[in-house]
């Protein structure tokens, strides 16, 4: 069992747990780093004892697989400040066995992709840095070949710092204010309440057509038959709605601005 350096100075919150009793908890992200549980992240609640952490019943719950705590401080929310960063679904790595088996390598650094410098990988080289909210950014390539150099190939690294930078490359946005291209959007993207046929809705045409100018218009990414985000937008005031689709590569990220 490992824990955040105690010395960089977060201050875990204490709590009653969730049936009171008297005893205190410490909450902390749990992160099975081994054996038949790995790659596994919770929030964890850990006993206080005369004020000394029991990890007793958290370890045995755990089959005897190593766990690393990772700690919060007081008044962080354990999904928003960690979890989410550990999650196996946001980009093209998380989701592979190769990474979630290496999940002790990059716990602490919780990588994630650079808002400031698309393509990157932008983690806390330290606890220290993720105290100070300090986050370094580095070539996706370079960011495997510095910490999991000893296991995966050359041609490896190339080819999942590749997949990371592509992954995460801003798309190009698109807006159109042409009433057939509108159609094809909303009849071929995103799911909604309009994303139906034309024949589908009472009246003589499609009611998205309406999203046709003259002051608006609707922002897409991909193609007019493969739509994977839209949303109505004002073009001249620089305003847009709400956003359907992709909101990885989507109006939302930042990855994209109106023309």
């Amino acid at each position: 069992m490992t824990k955040t350096d105690p010395e960089v100075g977060f201050v875990p919150a204490e709590w009653d747990g969730y049936y009171g009793g008297g005893q205190r908890y410490r909450r902390y992200v749990l992160v099975c780093v081994s054996g038949r549980y790995c790659g596994a992240v919770d929030s964890a609640s850990v006993l206080l004892v005369d004020g000394v952490e029991d990890y007793t019943s958290l370890t045995q719950g755990y089959a005897g697989g190593d766990l690393h705590f990772v700690a919060l401080d007081d008044g962080d929310d354990p999904y928003d400040a960690v979890i989410n960063h550990l999650s196996s679904s946001f980009s093209p790595w998380h989701a592979q066995p190769w990474f979630r088996e290496h999940i002790g390598r990059w716990a602490e650094h919780m990588p994630r992709f650079s808002t400031k410098f698309p393509g990157l990988v932008a983690y806390y080289q330290t606890p220290q840095k993720r105290k100070a909210g300090v986050l370094t950014p580095i070539k996706p390539g370079k960011y495997l070949k510095k910490y999991f150099g000893d296991v995966l190939s050359e041609e490896f690294i190339q080819e999942q710092g590749l997949a990371w930078q592509s992954f995460f490359k801003p798309a190009e946005l698109k807006v159109t204010q042409d009433a057939d291209e509108v159609q094809d959007i909303y009849e071929n993207g995103p799911n909604s309440c309009m994303s139906k046929s034309a024949d589908e809705f009472s009246g003589e045409c499609h009611p998205a057509r309406v999203y046709a100018g003259p002051d608006l218009g609707v922002a897409y990414l991909g193609s007019t038959d493969n739509a994977s985000a839209r949303c109505v937008v004002w073009p001249d005031k620089k305003i847009f709605g709400r956003i359907y689709g992709d909101y990885h590569h989507g109006l939302r990220s930042g990855s994209c601005r109106l023309p």
